[in-house]
């Protein structure tokens, strides 16, 4: 403690040419005996300097004990009161924008009231003063600002957010207290704004405060304690890219919290700018088009879309329905705003598209004609008469067209999706010699075109769906009788009923795996992610060409007529699929999947309405709107 006397001259030891130095030193006079005896020989000069270095030595260590223990307590008090702090300059995060450059996510000021507990009035009657006129201005009660103080150490110096997105009325009132008192900021915060929020929630995410564990990992990174990061979406797989480097002027304050002088200033980094394959016009179209859907259909609970490229596996639309508003998180989410999006039985923050598993129902259906066809279960000449029912010894399985489609061949079955077709082509008929693909070779195919298993999107939350198997099955229900795998099973699969669950972005992306003559590629988000093929179907190009016929044949001539005067031709499929055992027909999601144009496929696009009713009636016009919009507005010349 004694460093800080700056009145206390010890230079007279560096004066004295070394003798102090060369006495405590010198190998030749190591010892006061030696230096004594030494200055006997010397004479009185001799005596008198060692005697002026002992009386040196007893003031020095007089004053010594006089700065340690008579006024330690005085500066220890100043030592504490002159204190270095950084005021935080928080840095914008980058820009995210859709391919075309048009902005999704940018910055916006936001102002804040923080409380630093330290440099809060240690009276209890100044404290409670000081709340007081805080609280009037914030329309808040004294003790709600003390509960946030009390969430942090009296020691803390870092700032506690007292109240977020002060509007300029309020900072401005805000700014006369915090200049009169002490313990209190207003701090100016770039925040999110998300334009369009709810048609891009799911997939952009949000930003909001770190919490105290947060903080603690992140500290070392450059994190503020009352920080921004991202928490979902991409802001969150992105968030070291997006973030920018904060800054700060470093000052000395005194014991009062004002500024004494100020130290160095680190001007803040922007964050890195982020392109995403998104088409943002696109996306908007069919967010639209859905939530008008769903306002047709009460009883529909929710709703998805996805659309990519198939040579590349861009995602250029992903939809989820219901959504959110992501900018009251990003502004701070008031209390009842949570609980109402989190007891919402709809549940507006899954993310449908990568993380809803449904039951593909008929579109399953051209993954199965290619798994025939490439193993020789049954050729373009195969024909099997649609009687509207199946009956094996005595259960009966129905088509969807109980008076029957007649006779049918592998692109006409597709095209009027004939369910007594798919029955028998997936486990056999011993009237038409087939004996079917199996469970097996189901399996093997529908994992070929990555059913079953994650498509590795960037973003958190996928669920790998479900494609179920013989051995699961038995060790499912072991010790019942629905170990077996039995035939029923394997019907209900080859018209994706029963277990199997897909996403929509698994359908979407094995469907654009037909479009790409067998290769399914990963699904990706932003320019600079890596493309790549991720799956083989395993079916020849040759056969994949009939099944290409036949999903063509949908629109010519079978489920999909109205997609015929689009400006661009099409393939697709339609799908409804049964998800409970009410035995209730009626409730069904409707699918549709189609890509275009159909020669050159550029974009793959699927829909799902859950509770939808008819994939034909439901999931086709959103479908249609979004294909027109697109061929007019994005299509390569």
């Amino acid at each position: 403690m004694f460093e800080q006397d700056n009145n206390y001259d010890l230079g007279f030891l560096e004066r004295q040419d070394h003798s102090v130095e060369e006495m405590l030193l010198d190998s030749d006079v190591n010892s006061v005996h030696g230096v004594l005896e030494s200055g006997e020989r010397r004479g009185p000069q001799v005596r008198f300097f060692t005697i002026a270095v002992f009386v040196g030595l007893f003031i020095l260590v007089g004053r010594l004990f006089s700065l340690q223990i008579g006024q330690g307590d005085e500066f220890s008090l100043a030592a504490e009161g002159n204190r270095l702090r950084t005021l935080q300059k928080f840095a914008p995060r980058g820009l995210i924008t859709d391919r075309n450059g048009e902005i999704l996510a940018r910055n916006i000021p936001s102002f804040e009231l923080v409380a630093i507990p330290f440099d809060l009035p240690k009276e209890a009657e100044d404290r409670t003063k000081l709340f007081n006129d805080a609280a009037g201005i914030l329309n808040m009660t004294v003790e709600e600002i003390e509960k946030k103080v009390a969430s942090a150490d009296v020691r803390a110096i870092e700032p506690v957010t007292i109240k977020q997105s002060l509007n300029q009325e309020e900072a401005l009132k805000l700014e006369g207290i915090v200049q009169t008192n002490t313990g209190l900021e207003v701090q100016s915060i770039p925040i999110r704004e998300y334009l369009n929020g709810p048609a891009f929630s799911h997939l952009l995410g949000f930003t909001g405060k770190l919490n105290q564990d947060e903080w603690q990992e992140k500290f070392d990174e450059g994190y503020f304690f009352n920080d921004q990061i991202g928490k979902t979406g991409v802001e969150l797989v992105y968030e070291d890219s997006l973030r920018g480097q904060h800054g700060g002027t470093e000052v000395e304050v005194d014991a009062n919290g004002k500024i004494i002088k100020r130290i160095r200033e680190i001007q803040p980094t922007t964050g890195n700018d982020l392109k995403l394959t998104i088409d943002a016009g696109l996306q908007t179209v069919i967010y639209n088009s859905l939530q008008q859907m769903l306002a047709q259909r009460p009883s529909s609970s929710g709703a998805a879309a996805v659309a990519t490229n198939p040579r590349t596996g861009e995602v250029l639309a992903l939809v989820s329905l219901p959504s959110f508003d992501n900018n009251l998180f990003a502004r701070g989410i008031k209390t009842e705003e949570y609980s109402a999006i989190l007891n919402d039985k709809s549940k507006p923050m899954l993310n449908r598209p990568i993380a809803g598993a449904y039951p593909p129902g008929s579109t399953i259906k051209p993954l199965v004609a290619g798994a025939a066809l490439e193993e020789g279960v049954i050729t373009t000449k195969t024909k099997i008469n649609d009687e509207g029912l199946v009956r094996v010894g005595n259960f009966t399985y129905y088509g969807w067209n109980r008076a029957g489609l007649g006779l049918m061949d592998v692109v006409s079955a597709i095209a009027w999706s004939s369910d007594p077709f798919f029955y028998i082509v997936g486990g056999g008929h011993e009237s038409y010699s087939i004996n079917g693909l199996g469970v097996d070779r189901l399996e093997k195919y529908m994992r070929n075109f990555n059913l079953g298993k994650l498509t590795g999107i960037n973003l958190p939350g996928e669920e790998p769906g479900f494609v179920p198997s013989r051995t699961w099955k038995k060790d499912r229900f072991a010790g019942t009788d629905e170990q077996n795998w039995y035939l029923g099973n394997t019907y209900h699969l080859a018209i994706g009923q029963g277990y199997l669950l897909v996403t929509p972005l698994q359908l979407n992306s094995y469907i654009a795996g037909i479009a790409n003559d067998g290769s399914i590629m990963k699904p990706v988000i932003t320019e600079k992610e890596e493309k790549g093929e991720i799956s083989n179907s395993g079916v020849s190009l040759d056969n994949l060409k009939i099944v290409q016929r036949g999903m063509r044949e949908v629109i010519l001539s079978g489920t999909s007529k109205t997609l015929q005067d689009l400006p661009i031709s099409v393939a697709g499929k339609t799908g409804t699929a049964q998800f409970d055992n009410s035995g209730d027909l009626s409730r069904t999601h409707a699918w549709y999947t189609a890509y275009a144009p159909f020669e050159d496929p550029e974009i793959v696009i699927t829909v799902l309405v859950e509770n939808g009713g008819e994939g034909s009636s439901t999931s086709v016009p959103v479908v249609k709107e979004a294909l027109k919009w697109w061929s007019e507005n994005r299509r390569s010349d």
